[in-house]
């Protein structure tokens, strides 16, 4: 994760976590509530199966996340084609250190991103609230080509 985010990223990324906690009923000034709830993602939601995904840090960093997100994206697709709930967490890979120490990845792999997969619950809120989405002008630039 960036430790600096460009300003609209920010107020997006910020604004979903707002979200979130509102779509549980958890108020900002709740510290307790908030950090149960950080538990309970740390806990990545008491899923059964947990996978990470790496990249080989030899390969130019672009192309790797580029592959890695397709992969991710059809990991998701597929576990949702057998009925399964997928969650894609960056906090599954906070500590790279530890995940070194419980799992065979090597030095010259780079720990990219988790995805938890489980029963998903639909009637959680955490699952239902409305998520905004940018503008396709503000991602897309269309080119016509005639």
């Amino acid at each position: 994760m960036p430790q600096e985010w460009p300003e609209a990223l920010k107020r997006r990324y910020t604004g979903t976590g707002r979200v979130v906690l509102e779509a549980q009923s958890i108020p900002r000034e709740d510290k307790q509530a908030r950090l149960d709830y950080a538990v309970r993602m740390f806990s990545l939601f008491d899923a059964p199966v947990l996978l990470i995904l790496c990249t080989d840090r030899s390969l130019p960093e672009g192309y790797a996340m580029l592959d890695c997100g397709l992969l991710l994206q059809t990991i998701c697709l597929l576990a949702r084609d057998r009925d399964l709930g997928s969650c894609i967490l960056a906090c599954a890979v906070s500590y790279p250190d530890m995940i070194r120490k419980l799992l065979p990845v090597r030095k010259e792999q780079r720990i990219v991103v988790g995805v938890v997969l489980g029963q998903p619950d639909d009637e959680a809120p955490l699952n239902r609230f409305p998520r905004e989405r940018a503008d396709m002008g503000e991602i897309v630039t269309w080119v016509n080509g005639s």
